[in-house]
């Protein structure tokens, strides 16, 4: 009798450990910006044992690994519950966020509509995976995803696998959904490599569909069991439905259709869409279900070539082929995450170092790509300088990763951040960045750090997808809603923004002020968070000014305008792939660390790649100018040249002007060494000049018709180059400073400066050239070039190119410089009633000058003769 109670207690024990329960109600209350937060299987049995919950709004924050599933059921092994049904259907939002629910079990042969979600009406599941399900059933409208759907429901960028078997009264078996009912429904970015056991009206991504839209999804699975309406898309389908960018490489049976599954009807691609794509190597024999032109079929070879795919087709659907990747099989990059089955690295340690080997199942990931790296808790952080490439992340709650300044990481695949990314920023201005090219998925965020300089106004965009000015500022109630210190521009003229609500778009630059009323007050490094954009538009303001945007200057550019961008992306921003009409190909930036403006070309001087939120001017050209649809996939970049400040250049000479009275007051222009250049303004090359507002000096060359910032110029082996050097200054008293500064040349170039109102040489080499100003100077100096391996004698040589032979007098010395080309023979000083002073002798050739000493000559009015030898004379006048 004692063993009798005994089995009986036994047996009511296990049925209550394995019965599905009421599960634990999630925390959100199911609204749109409270969701219910899903991230164990808990609450997933409160939503099933919650109907009235049904019409809620869901995101999962977590995988769950739904195994327990197996046991559950009166009899121990019935499994899940579907979410909605014919009674009470699921009329909500359920976003996975990326993540995955694995191992669900079922076998319910009474249930009909049987999924994840077993009934959908007008609802929405998107960025869902359901792995390696476990399904029998023994009725209609089975779906991995969901069972039956109908009204408007939109199942997008979900992933299924695992195994579905069905007896021979079950139809409308699917992959992705059982059953399709209604024009409404839509069907996008959905993978499937499920196996499929089934008799009729079997579908790789939907069994019965006859209405709606089936787009950019693709099944690389298994069917099998029955040769009755099969489709490696759709297994019964209409002449009603519409489908197209999709993509099979799974295996149908034999005498069935490898796409559709029709009733004497054949599918027709849209107009300008792309086409359907299958092998036709794994099936061969096996007729489409299109019509002519709605598809292709390739072998399996050429399936894995991009080449051999239609123009354009992988741009259109969003599909990719990667090696490491789905065996090299096109796969939805917009899917939230990487196939099913592809191989992960599991981080196992704290905090630390990931190349640590112990932090990792399996040591290190290798390999181009790295494989999935997964992140279920701790902090690792990733600090070399060589380009990492991963083939997707996903990082749990309350774990993250962090990418040092000098570090770059590029995602072949998509991220599921249900937890934080850190983009540092070193001292040296090297910031970390981030590029991905498939989806964004889960709640977590970018957190990106910049260092920001004391009472300086600084440039700045915005990464994320925030869409008001309160983004940029300070956190709490230090904030200044009312800063009078952050400003867009409207085309004509800076517009302050004083609102938090504000509403600011990605593509769009600032100007803000760091300090006591600015847009924030501490400097320092400063942490920006969001969601990653990953494109944007620019809508850039007519270019002519009488279309309302005003130059920045008042010099000779006075019929193109402004627009002040950003860059929009987590990475550098590559300059020279944006598609611009009526742009300019350069760009300008304020460095808050010199207080004044760099300019840059596009053309490829130094680096054209724009770093994380940084804003730069534009110069639209025409009255039509644009710059639109930027996605990161196309302009983002990981170059080694991205820094917080930017700073660089190839075979370039960078002259500086400082006023002496405050340093800070300074400017620089470039000239660069680019062959096949020319003197006047070449768009590709030259940089338009800002001229600086305020006290601050302007320094630019010229070639007669712009001011330039950046003037690219061909400096040639033999001969010299000269130009003229422009300066304005609002100060009309003090002394300014101008030299060089220390820039990487291929070659060495010898730089002589001309002041022409004092007569005056100096080799900027050597020394910098200490002046007064009382006046706009816009022609007073010319700059001197020679290129070549110069020694210590050439630097004293003067390189004047198509010159007559000069004369320089200036305080104790005169100077007499041969023309190019030229050896002058004699050299004489004569008063004005012919009597000879001095006399040189020697012959002087181009390559010297000749330097005399003044102190002997009282004061008067004296003659220089030049002779070239041949019976050439050349007389200077000169008041001593």
């Amino acid at each position: 009798m004692k063993k009798i109670i005994l089995l009986w207690i036994l047996f009511l024990g296990t049925n209550s450990i394995f019965a599905q329960g009421a599960g634990i109600q999630p925390s959100g209350n199911g609204t749109s910006s409270e969701p219910y937060q899903i991230s164990n299987l808990t609450h997933l049995e409160w939503i099933i044992a919650n109907p009235t919950s049904w019409d809620k709004y869901f995101v999962q924050t977590a995988n769950i690994n739904a195994a327990a599933t197996s046991s559950w059921g009166t009899h121990l092994n019935e499994g899940w519950i579907p979410i909605g049904n014919s009674t009470t259907k699921f009329t909500g939002v359920y976003d996975g966020q990326g993540f995955a629910v694995s191992n669900l079990s079922m076998n319910r042969w009474q249930i009909q509509n049987a999924g994840f979600i077993g009934f959908a009406n007008n609802a929405t599941i998107k960025n869902l995976q359901v792995l390696e399900v476990d399904f029998h059933n023994y009725n209609s409208n089975i779906g991995i995803i969901c069972g039956n759907a109908e009204g408007t429901t939109n199942i997008s960028y979900c992933v299924s696998s695992g195994s579905l078997t069905l007896n021979q009264n079950a139809n409308s078996v699917g992959g992705i959904l059982g059953n399709a009912s209604g024009s409404g429904i839509i069907i996008e970015y959905c993978f499937s490599s499920a196996s499929i056991n089934a008799v009729s009206w079997a579908g790789g991504i939907v069994g019965n569909m006859g209405l709606g839209t089936i787009r950019f999804s693709a099944f690389t699975g298994v069917l099998s069991g029955g040769t009755s309406l099969f489709g490696g898309l759709v297994g019964l389908s209409g002449a009603a439905l519409i489908a197209y960018g999709n993509y099979v490489s799974g295996i149908v049976p034999s005498g069935t259709n490898v796409l559709f599954g029709n009733e004497g009807s054949l599918i027709v691609a849209p107009a300008n869409e792309p086409i359907n794509v299958f092998n036709n190597e794994l099936n061969p024999g096996v007729p489409c279900g299109c019509a002519a032109g709605s598809t292709v079929g390739l072998s399996s070879t050429a399936i894995t070539d991009p080449q051999e795919y239609p123009a354009s087709w992988f741009e259109q659907t969003g599909m990719a082929i990667n090696q490491d990747v789905n065996n090299n099989l096109p796969f939805p990059t917009n899917s939230p995450a990487p196939p099913p089955g592809q191989p992960r690295s599991i981080w196992i340690g704290g905090s630390g170092n990931w190349t640590d080997a112990a932090n990792w199942t399996g040591g290190v990931p290798t390999g181009t790509p790295l494989p999935i790296v997964e992140i279920p808790s701790g902090n690792p952080v990733f600090s070399t300088s060589t380009p990492l490439d991963v083939a997707g992340i996903i990082i749990n709650d309350g774990a993250s990763l962090q990418i040092s300044g000098n570090a770059k990481v590029n995602v072949v695949g998509s991220i599921v951040n249900a937890g934080n990314i850190v983009l540092d920023e070193e001292n040296d201005g090297k910031v970390g960045l981030l590029r991905f090219t498939g989806a964004y998925s889960g709640g977590g965020l970018v957190e990106m750090k910049r260092q920001l300089i004391a009472n300086r106004f600084v440039m700045i965009s915005t990464p994320f997808d925030a869409n008001t000015a309160g983004h940029f500022g300070e956190v709490g109630t230090s904030f200044h809603p009312n800063a009078q210190n952050f400003f867009r521009w409207n085309g004509q003229d800076y517009v302050n923004v004083t609102s938090n609500s504000s509403s600011i778009s990605p593509g769009e630059g600032f100007f803000g002020f760091v300090g006591t009323a600015g847009f924030v007050q501490t400097t320092g490094k400063r942490s920006f968070s969001g969601r990653p954009n990953t494109q944007a538009s620019y809508v850039l303001p007519a270019g002519n000014q009488t279309a309302s945007n005003h130059p920045m200057q008042a010099g000779s550019i006075t019929d193109n305008g402004w627009n002040l961008v950003g860059n929009p992306f987590s990475c550098g921003l590559d300059f020279t792939k944006l598609e611009r009409t009526g742009v300019a190909n350069s760009f300008y930036i304020y460095n808050p660390a010199t207080d004044n403006y760099t300019y840059y070309s596009g053309g490829g001087i130094t680096s054209a790649v724009i770093p994380p939120m940084q804003a730069f001017w534009l110069l639209a050209d025409n009255a039509s100018p644009s710059i639109a649809n930027l996605t990161m996939n196309q302009v983002g970049t990981l170059s080694d040249n991205v820094s917080a400040q930017f700073r660089g250049g190839i075979n370039r000479i960078v002259l500086q002007v400082v006023d002496q009275t405050d340093s800070i007051m300074r400017d620089q222009s470039v000239i660069a060494d680019v062959f096949g250049t020319s003197d006047s303004f070449d768009a590709e090359w030259d940089a338009y000049k800002f001229l600086n507002g305020g006290l601050n000096p302007s320094l630019f060359t010229t070639d007669k018709q712009h001011y330039l910032a950046n003037n690219a110029t061909e400096i040639p082996f033999s001969g010299r180059k000269s130009m003229e050097l422009g300066f304005k200054s609002a100060r009309h008293q003090g002394v300014f400073r101008l030299g060089l500064l220390p820039e990487w040349m291929t070659e060495t170039v010898a730089v002589y400066l001309e002041d022409t109102k004092l007569n005056k040489f100096i080799n900027l080499h050597d020394n910098q050239y200490f002046f007064t100003h009382d006046t706009n100077d816009v022609g007073r100096f010319i700059v001197h070039l020679h290129k070549g391996v110069l020694s210590v004698e050439d630097y004293n040589d003067i390189s004047v190119s198509e010159k007559s032979t000069r004369l320089w007098v200036y305080d104790e010395f005169a100077y007499v410089i041969p023309a190019f080309n030229s050896t002058l023979s004699d050299v004489v000083i004569l008063s004005v009633d012919g009597r000879r002073i001095f006399e040189f002798q020697t012959p002087l050739h181009e390559s010297q000058k000749l330097q005399f000493d003044l102190p002997k000559l009282n004061t008067g009015v004296y003659i220089l003769r030049i002779s070239d030898g041949v019976g050439n004379n050349t007389q200077y006048k000169f008041l001593r």
